[in-house]
């Protein structure tokens, strides 16, 4: 058999045009699929760092609300009859006001929770004249949802306190009285606050500490006690604060405010 060199040369020829063609193909389709790779990798890194980010936000939010949120929402403040009504968690010591009301003991010599703090901050003077005021009533202890008013002893920014004792939930088998005296603890706080010419206030939880009086209703006596009076005309300050310590009892008085929006 004869070859035809001619023949052989020609696809010789092709063979390694068509060889080089595939290298080139293969090459190109190697750089593409490394583009594709590299765009994918700045996607999933621009969305950690957008997830980041949102989690950078996230934890700006809840600091925000464990301290008391953003006080320029609407959500933690009323006004009513011109005064603003307002939610703060925090400490009550803390407060730059007229006025701070002590959720006291009936002896009002000291005691746990807020009426503690307010003692540590104010001094022991307070305490005596508390018992002062007693003697001169000729009583041992104050009546619960009574109240009385002292200096603010130790304490620069705030210039009386405002003592009373609320009742102690579990020692009152009438909850209708319990809600009688928890309100009476508000209504005779305001009285004073007024006769001295108090233009801010600032209010602990009465008895739903130590006292174990249920946060939802004791949110509804206070807030609804406040309103009542304001509302009434009766003592109009610039600002009542309602100061809570944990967020279960913002989240309980939000919720009562929400009830006067409707």
């Amino acid at each position: 058999m004869e070859i035809n060199t001619k023949k052989c040369t020609s696809l010789f020829v092709v063979f390694l045009m068509l060889f080089s063609l595939s290298g080139c193909l293969t090459e190109d389709s190697a750089g593409d699929e490394e583009a594709a790779a590299g765009a994918t990798e700045q996607e999933a890194d621009g969305g950690r760092s957008g997830e980041n980010q949102e989690n950078q936000d996230g934890n700006r939010e809840t600091a925000e609300n464990e301290t008391g949120g953003n006080m320029n929402d609407e959500s933690y403040q009323l006004v009513i009859n011109n005064t603003k009504l307002t939610i703060v968690r925090g400490d009550i010591t803390k407060q730059k006001v007229d006025a701070i009301v002590n959720a006291a003991n009936e002896s009002l010599q000291g005691g746990l929770g807020v009426d503690q703090a307010i003692g540590a901050a104010a001094g022991s003077e307070i305490y005596e004249e508390c018992k002062k005021i007693l003697d001169e009533r000729g009583k041992k202890s104050l009546p619960t949802g009574d109240a009385v008013i002292t200096s603010a002893g130790k304490m620069t920014d705030v210039s009386y306190i405002i003592h009373t004792p609320g009742p102690r939930w579990k020692l009152l088998e009438d909850k209708d009285e319990a809600a009688t005296l928890l309100r009476n603890s508000y209504v005779n706080s305001l009285a004073l606050a007024k006769e001295n010419n108090c233009k801010t206030v600032a209010f602990p939880s009465i008895s739903t500490g130590a006292f174990k009086y249920p946060l939802e209703e004791a949110s509804d006596i206070a807030v609804s006690s406040v309103i009542d009076t304001v509302k009434s005309g009766e003592y109009t300050p610039d600002e009542i604060i309602f100061v809570l310590f944990g967020q279960k009892e913002v989240d309980a008085y939000l919720e009562t405010f929400a009830n006067y929006r409707k």
